[in-house]
């Protein structure tokens, strides 16, 4: 008999993660097949808060976890880690890069996000407010001095997402 110790622990958490981000978007196609077009706006905006209380989740991983964030590299880091962690190795852990001053820039290649949308017929562009909702999130729960924008993106049509990391206020030393 096969019990869930013979299936390699590499195996169970891309499945998990994979059913997990399945379940979100199948959710939201049900609900949005059931109430049509009415509720639109207000069906998006409780996706966005959802998406952005999961980025919230970082913080706390990342001081579990003991990730340094004192700069915008070690904030990009963690949250490429973390993203990964929490998304499954579908999405790539992004490349980091350093920045002008103290910013980075993350490219990422492959999203779970959006091959789930794709999967589901969800155009890109609806889903691009949650992603930056859960980046936004993310990041200033890892280290309120800074912040993050989408430069490019895949759910636009862009080959590749570019996100740059970079100090929202001055530092507090």
């Amino acid at each position: 008999m096969v019990t869930i110790r013979d299936i390699p622990a590499e195996v169970r958490w891309a499945l998990a993660t994979k059913a997990a981000n399945d379940f979100s978007f199948a959710y939201s196609a049900g609900v949005r097949s059931i109430v049509g077009e009415m509720f639109d706006t207000e069906l998006s905006a409780m996706e966005t808060h959802m998406w952005a209380g999961y980025g919230k989740e970082q913080a706390t991983l990342a001081k579990g976890f003991g990730f340094p964030l004192r700069n915008a590299r070690h904030v990009a880091d963690a949250f490429s880690t973390l993203s990964v962690l929490l998304q499954g190795p579908e999405i790539d852990n992004g490349e980091v890069t350093d920045g002008p001053g103290d910013s980075a820039v993350i490219t990422v290649e492959a999203c779970p996000m959006l091959n789930r949308a794709k999967k589901m017929g969800i155009p890109g562009e609806a889903i691009l407010q949650g992603c930056r909702a859960y980046a936004q999130s993310s990041v200033s729960s890892l280290n309120p001095d800074y912040r993050i924008s989408v430069d490019r993106s895949m759910c636009r049509g862009d080959a590749e997402c570019e996100m740059q990391v970079k100090r929202a206020r001055p530092s507090r030393t």
